[in-house]
């Protein structure tokens, strides 16, 4: 167990000296937004003694090195958006908002990359790609509010991660601070590199538990000149996720996008918009296409027109407009504030099976709520088998009972997953929510050889302590 000390009116003199007047905080008031992320529960709260928010790569190395030269631990954090208490400060000290370092620094357009400050709104670059004709396809399905930094540390996902890939893919270059205070700098805009170790995928999905990324370097593509959704409805998720199997086996389409809604999820949406679907759906199947023209994008439609009649689809929508494109996606969209909304209490989760394992691992959870007497609602990713899973906490249920059941209820999800061949996150990260489960997934050998990882980078524990796979 790390012995940390406390931030002294001294070293707080010293941060205001780093960062400038008003960049520090102390004031409680003024702390409790950065006390927690968008993980619900206390449990996943803590305040800590003092957010610090520096403008500069060169200041983030001074703060690091006074925290680890006093052994304060640090929290870095982006846009606070994160689903799994990775943000949270555990021990106290420091919570590093690195929200100031929002600049986007260079976009190369014979190169094809952007170079971007980890404060960045993901959604920024984009705006400012299209006029280009470029885009960032490894955002995640929040982009409107997250830090494109928060992405990097945990490797973030979304709908467009079956064709496109997670934001790993996209990352060719870094900048870090080490919590010592060195500075390293890793790749470039080079599409090439194999000189030494490659430490890029290693801090990509850190969570923030090895180092601070300062300045990221992102791989861009040209921008679609055409894209379509399809909606499909069924009676039942088998034959969803038998459809999102085929498309790509049988049909050879790769979608942007492909999200499925089990029938408890599409009826809480439902519910929550003031909509009806016909046939009573018992199952959802959202498509995007995009390519170089609505020609191929047409003929793309008639193969999985035919392949939906094929799995028994009960109703096949098109959208190829702005509007109605949106209103397609408006009830996939709408699945976690319905949850929200109706079920204050809850455990969101990102698990991931093998695609063909989606069905099944659904039917499980259904199974697993009834045991615990609570609810859940399944939606996600079809084509990379990332399951959302809520369990939702009925309003009978009391508390206590809910809180004793809950970390039973999600060691046999886990379980289950794993035995499928899955993990038990696929894009929202361990951090703090999670990181009690991890030896359900990994074995003692792969977790002693991540804690060598983790003190070579940090051997005062201060990165982040308690988190994802630092564990301490």
């Amino acid at each position: 167990m790390s012995v940390y000390s406390r931030l002294t009116p001294h070293l707080l003199a010293e941060l205001v000296a780093i960062t400038g007047q008003g960049y520090v905080l102390t004031d409680e008031e003024k702390m409790l937004p950065y006390s927690h992320d968008e993980t619900r529960g206390d449990r996943y709260r803590a305040m800590p003694a003092a957010v610090v928010r520096p403008a500069t790569t060169g200041e983030v190395s001074q703060i690091m090195r006074l925290a680890q030269e006093h052994r304060i631990p640090v929290t870095p954090r982006g846009a606070g958006t994160g689903l799994s208490g990775g943000a949270v400060p555990v021990h106290g000290g420091i919570v590093l908002a690195l929200e100031r370092m929002d600049r986007i620094l260079e976009i190369d357009r014979e190169n094809l990359v952007v170079v971007t400050e980890p404060g960045v709104i993901t959604n920024r670059i984009n705006e400012l790609l299209i006029k280009d004709g470029l885009f960032f396809p490894g955002y995640p399905m929040s982009r409107e509010s997250c830090s494109v930094g928060g992405n990097v540390a945990t490797n973030a996902g979304g709908g467009r991660a079956v064709k496109y890939g997670v934001t790993g893919r996209y990352v060719t270059g870094l900048e870090a601070v080490l919590p010592g205070g060195e500075t390293i700098k890793l790749g470039g805009k080079r599409a090439k590199d194999v000189t030494g170790y490659n430490l890029i995928p290693l801090l990509v999905g850190s969570e923030g538990t090895l180092a601070v990324l300062t300045q990221i370097t992102l791989k861009l593509l040209p921008l679609p000149k055409a894209s379509m959704d399809l909606l499909f409805l069924f009676d039942k998720i088998d034959s969803a996720t038998s459809l999102a199997s085929s498309i790509m086996a049988e049909g050879r389409i790769i979608p942007a996008a492909l999200e499925f809604m089990d029938r408890s999820a599409v009826a809480l949406a439902c519910r929550f918009l003031g909509e009806e679907l016909p046939h009573q759906a018992g199952a959802l199947l959202l498509v995007q296409l995009d390519g170089a023209g609505e020609e191929e994008l047409y003929a793309q439609c008639g193969v999985l027109g035919k392949l939906g009649e094929k799995h028994g689809a009960l109703e096949i929508y098109t959208a190829n407009d702005a509007t109605s494109r949106r209103k397609l996606w408006r009830i996939r969209e709408a699945v976690p504030e319905a949850a929200m909304s109706f079920y204050p209490v809850q455990s969101g989760e990102d698990i991931v099976v093998p695609v063909a394992a989606v069905s099944a691992f659904v039917g499980f959870l259904h199974q697993l709520a009834d045991k615990y007497g609570c609810d859940v609602v399944s939606y996600g990713h079809a084509g990379d088998g990332n399951v959302h899973a809520r369990f939702l906490k009925r309003s009978e249920q009391p508390p206590d009972q809910w809180e004793a059941n809950l970390p039973g209820m999600l060691r046999e999800a886990y379980r289950r997953a794993a035995l499928l061949g899955g993990t038990i996150s696929g894009e929202h990260g361990i951090g703090l929510k999670r990181k009690d489960y991890l030896n359900e997934v990994l074995g003692q050998t792969e977790l002693s050889l991540m804690r060598r990882l983790k003190a070579a980078f940090d051997p005062c524990n201060i990165m982040n302590p308690g988190k994802g796979s630092g564990f301490k």
